[in-house]
């Protein structure tokens, strides 16, 4: 005789349990975040160590702003075109490569051109 009950999940061995697309997908999520706080480390960055005026700062972190709203709609129309796996990986492949590249830039222009 079976029965309907469901037996209920262990804390413990529940983590070590989940599969690899779980692990992946939260690893991404990690990095992701991590990433959110370019705008706040970026502020910090612009004015005590390049010495960048207030208003310089937020004309920077606007356009970050302005960038992640055109990101959005062009993500969405590269999902529809390429799919969403492959706009996924280029997305964050190219913005690895501009935080690299972000970090070697000086000049206000190239910060403007790099940060959105």
């Amino acid at each position: 005789m079976t029965s309907d009950v469901e037996t209920p999940i262990q804390p413990r061995s529940g983590v070590r349990g989940l599969p690899g697309t779980f692990w992946w997908l939260w690893f991404g999520l990690l990095v992701n975040r991590a990433g959110g706080f370019i705008a706040l480390l970026l502020a910090f960055y612009l004015s005590a160590r390049l010495h960048y005026s207030a208003t310089l700062v937020g004309l920077v972190l606007g356009t970050l702003g302005l960038g992640g709203v055109i990101g959005v709609l062009v993500g969405g129309r590269l999902a529809d075109s390429w799919g969403r796996r492959a706009t996924i990986v280029a997305a964050n492949l190219s913005a690895g490569a501009a935080l690299l590249t972000l970090g070697s830039a000086r000049a206000v222009w190239q910060i403007l051109v790099i940060v959105p």
